[in-house]
């Protein structure tokens, strides 16, 4: 498994200098550890496409990309990286993992074929375990990318009756719902996403 943690530092020279000390002092505290400090703004470049190539690479596992963008305090992410390990062997799925540290904002995507009824099941499963991990360590069901249908059925474990509140500032804003209809609340008794072949 390949994992890499990306640092990028900015400021006075001193002060970058005395952070990318520290980070190597940390390393040292890792066996098997590089680290890699770009020295020129083309090195920079070339560390950053590591980044920037990771989501394109991994749909060579599957033809169907499930991705999740689950938000939890930065002091709580190696916590969640835990969980995110243990459902990926509960659910035995292609299950990669990236984001920004500095913000608690996870990319877990799963790689699967949707055509695979059973294991759609299974993903199904996979994201809702992902969304009550994320909520239980006190973070929230997306820190960029929004709700949507998918998170709709998980809005309220993570809002509780705050919910209800939306929903009737909705109503009288748009008592025909025409806006965004279905998108962002759950449908009545709706309490877990459904993942069709279709979407």
């Amino acid at each position: 498994m390949f994992r890499f943690i990306i640092i990028e530092l900015d400021g006075h020279e001193a002060s970058v200098n005395e952070e990318i000390d520290k980070c190597s002092e940390i390393r040292k505290s890792f066996s098997n550890v590089q680290i890699k400090v770009a020295k020129t703004e083309e090195e920079r470049i070339n560390i950053w496409k590591a980044r920037k190539i990771v989501s394109p690479a991994i749909t060579q596992l599957g033809p169907t990309k499930i991705s999740e963008d689950a938000t939890v305090p930065r002091s709580k992410i190696p916590e969640m990286i835990k969980k995110l390990h243990m459902i990926r062997e509960k659910y035995n799925l292609n299950l990669v993992v990236f984001g920004h540290a500095g913000d608690g904002n996870l990319h877990p995507k799963i790689i699967t074929d949707k055509r695979n009824i059973e294991e759609m099941k299974k993903v199904e499963q996979a994201v809702g375990e992902i969304f009550q991990v994320a909520i239980a360590l006190g973070g929230t069901l997306s820190g960029e990318h929004e709700i949507g249908i998918l998170k709709a059925p998980y809005m309220r474990n993570e809002l509780g009756l705050t919910l209800d509140l939306m929903k009737k500032i909705k109503e009288a804003w748009d008592p025909n719902n025409i806006l965004n209809s279905g998108k962002m609340f759950p449908q009545k008794g709706q309490t877990r996403v459904v993942l069709t072949q279709n979407g």
